[in-house]
């Protein structure tokens, strides 16, 4: 498919998705600690807000039947004791979504590999380049899957590589309406 044939939004939207990737690889990378506290409690502090409105809104909301605030109570209570957990034992918190992010790391680098090889009405660059990005974005996943005790900056190293690399290709693509 040639360039003139996707609207100029999309292409637009790619080159910003490329643009936010870079970003925050260099954030992750340029200020670790900072990354590292935000990813903890952040999601802590959103989780407890979560626990709390459930429990609020059962008091509040009088017309729910009695099934569904018992479900809204227990689920309120599970939160707020699941956002005490990532509060109260980070580094357990730190590895665990680390896994799941590089996770999705090495998967975005599956999907990038078989766009490359599948797609052959892509150019010969842009294959290459799927390929060679989708490997990138898998090997440092697995890595950072299989070393988790590594530590956090090493992590966030290998997989802001992995974020940066995603983010040209998706910068290139919208340059080029190389699509996938």
């Amino acid at each position: 498919m040639s360039a003139e044939e996707y609207p100029k939004w999309v292409r637009g939207l790619d080159i910003l998705v490329g643009v936010v990737l870079i970003g925050v690889s260099f954030l992750v990378v340029g200020l670790p600690g900072f990354a590292e506290i935000m990813l903890v409690y952040a999601m802590s502090a959103g989780l407890l807000f979560i626990g709390f409105s459930r429990i609020v809104k059962t008091i509040v909301l009088k017309d729910l039947k009695p099934t569904t605030k018992a479900v809204k109570v227990i689920t309120g209570i599970g939160v707020i004791v699941l956002a005490s957990i990532v509060f109260l034992y980070p580094a357990g918190t730190i590895a665990f979504l680390t896994g799941m992010i590089a996770g999705a790391i090495a998967l975005a680098g599956l999907s990038r590999i078989f766009v490359g090889i599948s797609e052959d009405s892509l150019v010969d660059w842009a294959r290459v380049a799927y390929i060679v990005v989708g490997i990138l974005a898998v090997l440092l996943g697995v890595i950072a899957i299989l070393f988790l005790d590594l530590g956090f900056f090493i992590l966030a190293v290998a997989m802001s590589t992995a974020l940066a690399a995603l983010g040209v290709l998706r910068i290139a693509s919208g340059v080029t309406g190389e699509l996938r």
